[in-house]
């Protein structure tokens, strides 16, 4: 689904917008829970069947970051390390498998000249994007700059629907005291205004500019 979209702009954004503040006049929770529900559903729009990785990568790596949080707090820099070591390798791993491994397969089989039985492997959308947010996010906390939240909060940080598929990687810092803020969900019409304003800035560079250049 792109940003450009008749079904982003007239469908996608809309549903997001009302059902979101609606959620967020109600319970803040709650508009938490609509707005990540979204985001999982904007991520599966193109490919159900890739929801899983995303779902894998914000549960392992909230597990990862809270013990490396704690461990930061009991000054176990050993223990830090460690399981930083542990959770940049799983992540980087699994960018690697869907990145290189057709490439790796096709070229050892040309190397040894033998038939690779390695079926073709469909690139996931977003997963440069949302694995290196999971690294920052685990080198933050190894750093102290990350600190323990609700699994909800970091779902909501992790499949944030307007970055997870282009951009850019972002920090805790940047967006989760955003999410913890009290008027998170609350509908602040001059925020409203501000947003619809770059967003049209944006959509004009990219249909009338860009796509033509």
């Amino acid at each position: 689904m792109l940003f450009s979209s008749y079904i982003f702009i007239f469908g996608f954004l809309p549903l997001a917008l009302v059902a979101t503040y609606l959620a967020g006049w109600r319970m803040q929770p709650l508009a938490k829970l609509v707005l990540t529900v979204l985001s999982l559903g904007f991520y599966a729009w193109w490919r159900p069947a890739h929801l899983p990785l995303l779902l894998f990568s914000i549960v392992f790596n909230y597990a990862v970051g809270g013990i490396i949080q704690k461990a930061h707090e009991r000054q176990r820099d050993r223990a830090v390390k460690l399981w930083l070591i542990f959770g940049l390798v799983v992540d980087v791993a699994l960018l690697g498998y869907f990145k290189y491994a057709n490439f790796l397969a096709d070229n050892l089989s040309g190397l040894f000249g033998f038939e690779s039985s390695l079926p073709p492997i469909i690139l996931p959308l977003a997963i440069s994007f949302f694995t290196f947010q999971k690294v920052a996010y685990l080198i933050d906390s190894a750093r102290g700059d990350a600190r323990k939240m609700s699994l909800l909060d970091f779902s909501l940080f992790a499949s944030f629907f307007p970055q997870l598929i282009a951009g850019p990687i972002v920090h805790y810092k940047e967006v989760v005291p955003q999410i913890q803020t009290r008027r998170f969900g609350k509908l602040i019409w001059r925020n409203m205004l501000i947003g619809l304003t770059i967003f049209a800035i944006g959509l004009f560079k990219k249909v009338v500019v860009a796509s033509h250049l």
